[in-house]
């Protein structure tokens, strides 16, 4: 059996320079060797190093392919950050329907940051209808998670400000 979250593990360790050398060449190999066995976190991490050029030639168009292939593997990292790219425009065609798509997803696996941004769409009319029952309801749930402005962004939805 492969296993990729240990080929993951090992590039995090480069990446990161614990208990090793700080090296993003070796870590890159290890997240797309993890990837490429289907890890959602290799896939995530390869495309963190794309997205920051760390040890490789910045690619937004790459990070997000790896992006998208990690939300497809269910990491909710991978829906976030691609949805962010979205958002952005970066590497990628602006398409706020797409983000918020991606957000939801990822908000679905309780990536309260996703919640939280996806809240900010249907409270701003950006890439839906704009919807500030909806905006209160994500943003409700992207508190429940920790997200300290969702706390804050729901307080000021439900007032009414």
């Amino acid at each position: 059996m492969n296993d990729g979250g240990g080929c993951f593990n090992l590039g995090y360790s480069y990446a990161k320079g614990e208990g090793v050398k700080k090296d993003y060449s070796k870590a890159k190999d290890l997240y797309e060797k993890a990837c490429n066995l289907d890890d959602g976190g290799g896939c995530l991490s390869l495309g963190n190093l794309y997205n920051k050029g760390e040890g490789v030639k910045q690619d937004y168009s790459k990070a997000n392919a790896l992006y998208e292939k990690a939300c497809n593997l269910n990491e909710s990292g991978g829906c976030f950050n691609s949805a962010n790219l979205y958002i952005s425009g970066e590497g990628v065609r602006q398409d706020y329907h797409k983000a918020n798509t991606l957000y939801e997803k990822a908000c679905k696996m309780y990536y309260g940051a996703a919640c939280h941004n996806l809240g900010n769409s249907y409270n701003e009319g950006r890439g839906v209808e704009q919807n500030k029952t909806m905006a209160k309801k994500y943003f409700r749930k992207a508190c429940f998670l920790g997200e300290r402005d969702g706390c804050y962004n729901y307080r000021v939805v439900k007032q009414g400000h």
